[in-house]
């Protein structure tokens, strides 16, 4: 609702500060997992100052819920799924590891004379949400680690490609879920754009868009892996 009434001062795909809480890995996981641990400390000492619980919350579960908000309002309804599930990742890590450190310290006895939902049927509960966040923090890290590979060959590549016309120089090389683009630095026209898709054939998977991007800004598509 804030995010209505503010100016569009920026967008949300360049914000590394909105898409780092998109795009959630299993590290987030251990993050919001050491949050947790802490600040159920917090709660169960005395001597433990009580900012320590806030701190944890305002670390791992206000910031992703924030940028839910941002993006559905700027459109970006598949950023906004990606965010709401580190928030519900840290949430459910957050409760996870509370309930071993109250177990730890004992409050167990206590729970056992309270009237409620047995403690058998929380413990599933929470090991059925982890699971089922686990799995989309796994398959994403799993998804960057390719797509780190599929840089590094498609860097190489390009640097053999150009090297093939004297003062042509590769600036950077970035790899999404489906295109590989490549920035040159050419003297006049690019070199031969085929010899770009021969080069990343067999270093990225068929099918993956290339699209060349010169210094002049030209942006050309120069085809498919594979075809």
């Amino acid at each position: 609702l804030v995010s209505l009434f503010m100016p569009d001062a920026t967008n949300v795909l360049t914000n590394s500060q909105i898409t780092s809480r998109t795009s959630p890995r299993l590290v987030d996981l251990l993050a919001a997992m050491a949050a947790g641990m802490a600040g159920a400390v917090g709660l169960a000492r005395r001597d433990v100052g009580d900012i320590l619980p806030g701190v944890a919350i305002a670390i791992s579960l206000v910031p992703p819920l924030a940028v839910v908000g941002i993006c559905l309002e700027s459109g970006q309804v598949a950023l906004a799924v990606g965010a709401l599930v580190l928030f519900l990742s840290n949430l459910i890590a957050m409760v996870l590891c509370g309930t071993i450190v109250y177990t730890a310290y004992g409050y167990a006895k206590e729970a056992r004379i309270l009237n409620g939902i047995s403690r058998r049927r929380a413990y599933t509960a929470i090991g059925i949400g982890f699971v089922l966040v686990f799995i989309p923090l796994a398959a994403n890290a799993l998804g960057h680690a390719f797509i780190s590979i599929w840089t590094t060959n498609a860097t190489a590549a390009a640097d053999d490609w150009a090297a093939r016309t004297p003062g042509t120089t590769v600036d950077s090389v970035d790899v999404t879920a489906n295109t590989v683009t490549v920035s040159v630095r050419a003297p006049s026209a690019l070199p031969d754009l085929q010899g770009l898709l021969d080069s990343l054939d067999g270093q990225v998977p068929n099918g993956m868009k290339v699209v060349v991007v010169s210094t002049e800004g030209e942006r050309v598509e120069a085809g498919s892996v594979g075809d």
